[in-house]
């Protein structure tokens, strides 16, 4: 559903332990930045107006399950800190 004509990948696999681990709302770790301006960027360099940014937490084939949070651009931050282990919203 959200593949299109292009696919960039970021390989990172050392990010998530960072939104997990973050504390406090009001300090995030440097790939929230990262993530925050990614849009920006994204859209002047390529010039992509309509994109999705898939994150995954964890992914194994027939073993876990598909849990989608669809956001605006502009809800990047708390849904970001809601991967951490500090977060209690649902």
């Amino acid at each position: 559903k959200y593949m299109s004509s292009y696919l960039i990948e970021l390989k990172n696999d050392n990010f998530i332990g960072d939104l997990q681990d973050w504390s406090n709302f009001e300090s995030p770790p440097i790939i929230v930045e990262f993530f925050s301006d990614i849009s920006e960027k994204i859209a002047k360099n390529i010039n992509i107006t309509n994109y999705s940014i898939i994150l995954c937490k964890f992914a194994q084939e027939n073993v876990t399950e598909d849990k989608v949070l669809e956001i605006k651009s502009n809800e990047i931050l708390p849904a970001l800190y809601n991967m951490s282990k500090f977060s209690y919203d649902l």
